[in-house]
């Protein structure tokens, strides 16, 4: 690395002898030999020997050479020679008021002072390069506003790096030449937003009625207004153009009531938080999923850790085609929650079908096995609402049971069949794997391979294979099995079921050979 001798800059033999420079010492010594006794070429600062250093002078290497080792007294950036914290900017940032007395934000004022210390070094950077051009003798400053404008926005790195900050002027060239003209005509005062507190006094005109007001226009319709037509059809109510009537009460509102605003409050009142989930609700038609997804917060599961402790059951299209018409087969799964064992099932070729046939499995399997049935489950509405008052009761076949509208990240089993999607040792790999249409992942996006239809009774045997490997993999967390986990950690504290709270709504019907004077029917599963 060079060392700074006074005026001057050293360089060691060891900066020298390197590739594209000097391939050896003797070649070195030869080129100062060569040089000493001429007007110019590479000259000695220092011999070597007798426990000095070689030091060559930097300035005196040609060209060539130079470009190959950066001179540190160069500054790393052209506005690095002129950038220093603007103290006078601090200073009136911090003492600024709005005409209503108010203050700056904190995070307003940081950002000012930053923009305004990065203007203030571009200002000295234009006048050196127009005093230089001078010296060259041109008189034209035609260009210059273009290498600022490109100087300013790679500024941003060296901040970053050597500040740990950021300016954020306009990245348009035409709006950085405004902002940057208004800094030099109006100093630190032009380059504040709104300083004059508009928007503010505009936001203070706004009470409760102008806010319903300006919801239902948004939201009262059959089309999806921009917030921009908002804003006009409320400048037009205001001119008595248009009458508005509140549904409610079919009362016509008076214009005489409303005070104008500005169309910028009134886009930014619309796009509040408390504003657009009231009128995105009304105007997101029947896909509830991307109201769910934006304002409803993701849930955090608490796992239980004792088998048959709780079931989380839900209904899923494996992706295959299983017909030309593109249709695919429906399954209802049900996942012990503690151990994420499959422990029930049914499938067929519409959801109708599903639902009876899969509390069947779950009952069977549980007896089978000889365990109690879970003491809660969680399930989606969609299917299961219309057994609310008969099994799925609380206490009915179930302790407890946890109803969802259609939210599917309420229910902890929606990510074990991400993973039964996605995953390539189940159904990604397998031949026929639909995409999703919208996927989040580029890897899970739909490739360019023609949909292959998988016959029905594969899909099936695809579909037990899965679900025999996905209980015979680890439970997280632990060497043991999901199904050997569930079996060895049931909870000892389920109660005894009770088929006869729900056989009769399970149950298939069918008449016995036994007659004692009246008919009489059975139930079994």
């Amino acid at each position: 690395m060079p060392d700074i001798l006074g005026d001057k800059l050293a360089l060691t033999k060891e900066d020298l002898i390197k590739p594209g420079l000097f391939p050896s010492y003797r070649a070195l010594k030869q080129k100062l030999w060569r040089d000493k006794d001429l007007d110019w070429g590479m000259k000695r600062l220092s011999y070597g020997g007798n426990c000095r250093r070689l030091l060559v002078d930097y300035d005196s290497l040609p060209k060539r050479y130079q470009e190959k080792i950066p001179d540190p007294r160069l500054p790393e950036h052209p506005l690095d020679a002129y950038y220093k914290t603007d103290m006078q900017a601090v200073k009136y940032y911090n003492d600024y008021q709005y005409p209503d007395k108010s203050y700056l934000l904190p995070e307003t004022i940081e950002e000012l002072i930053i923009n305004a210390s990065v203007l203030t070094a571009l200002v000295k950077l234009e006048s050196a390069r127009v005093a230089e051009r001078l010296i060259k003798g041109n008189t034209s400053s035609r260009g210059v506003i273009g290498t600022l404008y490109t100087d300013v926005h790679n500024f941003q790195s060296y901040l970053l790096k050597n500040h740990n900050i950021q300016h954020s002027l306009n990245s348009s060239l035409k709006r950085f030449k405004g902002q940057f003209k208004a800094f030099k005509t109006q100093s630190y005062y032009g380059i504040i937003k709104d300083p004059e507190g508009k928007s503010r006094r505009n936001g203070l005109k706004r009470d409760d009625a102008t806010n319903q007001l300006l919801r239902n226009l948004l939201a009262g319709r059959t089309h999806k207004p921009t917030a921009t037509e908002v804003a006009n059809e409320y400048e037009a109510f205001l001119a008595g153009y248009i009458d508005i009537i509140n549904k409610d009460t079919g009362e016509v509102y008076s214009s005489s009531n409303y005070k104008a605003i500005s169309a910028r409050t009134i886009t930014m009142f619309l796009s509040t938080w408390d504003s657009k989930i009231g009128t995105d609700a009304k105007r997101m038609g029947s896909d509830r999923q991307p109201l769910v997804q934006q304002y409803i917060p993701s849930h955090g599961f608490e796992m239980p850790t004792m088998g048959g402790s709780m079931i989380s059951i839900d209904d899923r299209q494996p992706p295959f085609h299983y017909n030309n018409n593109r249709d695919r087969m429906w399954w209802y799964i049900g996942i012990d929650l503690a151990s994420e064992a499959i422990v029930a099932w049914a499938y067929g070729k519409s959801k109708k079908e599903l639902i009876l046939n899969f509390y069947k499995n779950m009952v069977a399997n549980h007896n089978n096995w000889g365990f109690e049935l879970p003491a809660e489950v969680e399930c989606e509405s969609s299917l299961n609402s219309s057994f609310t008052n008969t099994f799925l009761q609380d206490g009915a076949m179930f302790e407890h049971v946890t109803m969802f509208r259609n939210i599917a990240r309420s229910k902890r089993i929606e990510r074990f069949f991400r993973e039964l999607r996605y995953d390539p040792n189940f159904e990604k790999s397998r031949i026929g794997w639909l995409a999703r249409p919208h996927a989040k992942d580029e890897s899970n996006q739909e490739g360019p391979n023609k949909i292959t239809v998988i016959p029905y009774d594969t899909l099936v045997k695809q579909c037990f294979q899965d679900i025999i490997k996905w209980n015979n993999m680890p439970k997280k967390g632990t060497k043991i099995s999901r199904f050997d986990y569930y079996k060895k950690t049931q909870n000892p504290d389920l109660v005894k079921t009770n088929y006869k709270s729900f056989i009769q709504h399970l149950g298939t019907k069918r008449e016995t050979s036994c007659h004692a004077g009246l008919t009489s029917t059975v139930n079994s599963i």
